[in-house]
């Protein structure tokens, strides 16, 4: 009997290990970045993206203005559903987003380069993507401008 109590005792302690590990598995920082050539659907798809936040700084008139596009996601905790979300091969960003989550639009055509950053606030009654940078500069070669990363270069680790 005791030896039948300490198997069940051993078995309860495994599996909530296990759950606890697999729980910690689903939590860490995740960064998609993807880019785009000039005129594809998807740099129409971020243009519309762009001209949806709320915004004094709006994006070129038309998606054709921004030439080539890199984009970045990066999220804290994703979970496994929002993973299968942000490496789809949809380019769309989420409507919503997660306390912490920034969206990162590098773009440059017709030598004037922008770069976009916004970051998920939900700690108002205004929840929503919010501007924290925009930059905007004439430069002479936008394949020599977009070879710097910008905006979405990655973070540096946390330790």
């Amino acid at each position: 009997m005791k030896f039948l109590a300490a198997m069940l005792i051993v078995v309860f302690c495994t599996n909530s290990l296990l759950g606890s590990a697999a729980t910690h598995a689903e939590q860490g920082d995740l960064r998609v970045t993807r880019s785009y050539p000039a005129n594809s659907p998807a740099v129409a798809q971020v243009h519309r993206w762009l001209l949806e936040q709320p915004s004094r700084l709006k994006p070129p008139a038309s998606a054709a203005a921004l030439g080539q596009v890199r984009t970045s996601y990066f999220t804290h905790a994703p979970g496994a559903d929002r993973r299968t979300d942000l490496t789809s091969t949809e380019v769309a960003f989420p409507v919503r987003g997660h306390s912490g989550d920034e969206v990162g639009i590098d773009a440059c055509g017709a030598g004037i380069r922008y770069q976009w950053k916004y970051r998920w606030m939900s700690s108002s009654a205004n929840a929503g993507w919010r501007l924290l940078d925009y930059q905007f500069k004439q430069v002479q070669d936008c394949d020599a401008a977009m070879a710097d990363p910008g905006f979405v270069k990655p973070a540096a680790p946390r330790s």
